[in-house]
């Protein structure tokens, strides 16, 4: 079983559409240059939440209860998948609570990873 604990009732439901999403792009043998497009933008995320894309914003809380939820489950950090659209890389805030050294190695082990589970209640 897996910690729960640093999800909110929103970063539930943000992490159930990153999880739906990192299943349908998987691939244990992705590249970098693969990569770009297999991630999703914060656009495409607030979409996939019925949001307005303005409200972006909104998602810096739940990301970053993600990457608690990814650290504390020792899993690969699940936010890395979520992008700007104008710059291709995550927000200022990426890497907070959950630092490494480069995104871009931690969107490649999100992508290749199998350890996630199907759902979160």
């Amino acid at each position: 079983m897996f910690d729960n604990t640093p999800l909110t009732p929103f970063s539930i439901k943000v992490v159930n559409k990153l999880l739906y999403h990192q299943r349908r792009v998987r691939t244990p043998l992705v590249r970098k240059e693969d990569a770009p497009q297999r991630l999703l933008t914060y656009r495409e995320l607030c979409e996939m939440l019925d949001r307005d894309p303005r409200q972006a914003s909104t998602l810096t809380g739940p990301l970053a209860c993600i990457e608690k939820w990814c650290a504390v489950n020792d899993w690969p950090n699940l936010s890395s998948i979520v992008v700007s659209e104008s710059t291709g890389q995550p927000g200022k805030h990426y890497g907070k609570h959950a630092p490494r050294d480069n995104w871009h190695s931690d969107a490649i082990e999100c992508l290749r990873s199998t350890d996630y589970p199907m759902f979160v209640n």
